[in-house]
């Protein structure tokens, strides 16, 4: 377990795998990018379990002390391949801690999105052997998508960087935040905001 005196709000453990120095500068990064956006935030604790059961997954928890109250996520990798890959895992489970924040303020000011149209983003990475990518959504979450949920062009013919717009389930899956279509558009698309 890593505590140090410049690191006093969070705690950072290793279990089942050698502390890495790369994760920690990467925790270290997300926890600062929260920090500033979510000032009350009191403690982090984050957990990065190597790979278990000869699965070569990783799995990253993380619990978040705010006042009056404590979030926590767990990732199980489920069946998605890229969390071998502990900097992935990692990335997940932060993106899953920011959106329970980020439902907490709204809860707390009583903020109400407002939408209109479909969201709209860019395919951040995208997996054509295997079926699936992510899509890096204009309010700055990350989405994940399976090629079934493409509608145009075909599932092969989308690349890294590709605008789309998407529809995003209402209940999360093991995956995250999901799409249930999408579809590229033209990079020049305009969609007005409300005013």
């Amino acid at each position: 377990m890593r505590n140090t005196q410049n690191e006093a709000n969070l705690r950072l453990s290793f279990h089942g795998m050698d502390p890495s120095e790369t994760i920690r500068l990467k925790v270290r990064e997300y926890v600062d990018k929260l920090q500033k956006r979510y000032s009350d935030i009191t403690s982090w604790h984050v957990h990065v379990n190597g790979p278990t059961g000869g699965s070569g997954y990783f799995k990253v928890s993380i619990e978040v002390r705010v006042p009056g109250a404590e979030l926590a996520v767990g990732r199980k990798p489920g069946d998605i391949n890229a969390h071998k890959d502990a900097l992935v895992a990692v990335r997940d489970s932060f993106i899953a801690i920011e959106r329970q924040l980020k439902k907490r303020r709204r809860q707390q000011y009583g903020e109400v999105k407002f939408h209109e149209g479909k969201p709209q983003g860019r395919i951040s990475s995208i997996f054509h052997d295997q079926g699936y990518g992510f899509i890096s959504v204009n309010d700055g979450s990350e989405v994940y998508f399976h090629k079934n949920a493409v509608l145009e062009p075909d599932f092969e013919e989308l690349g890294v960087g590709d605008p789309v717009e998407l529809t995003i389930a209402p209940d999360e899956s093991p995956r995250g935040p999901q799409a249930t279509s999408v579809r590229r558009i033209s990079p020049l698309r305009y969609v007005p905001q409300p005013t």
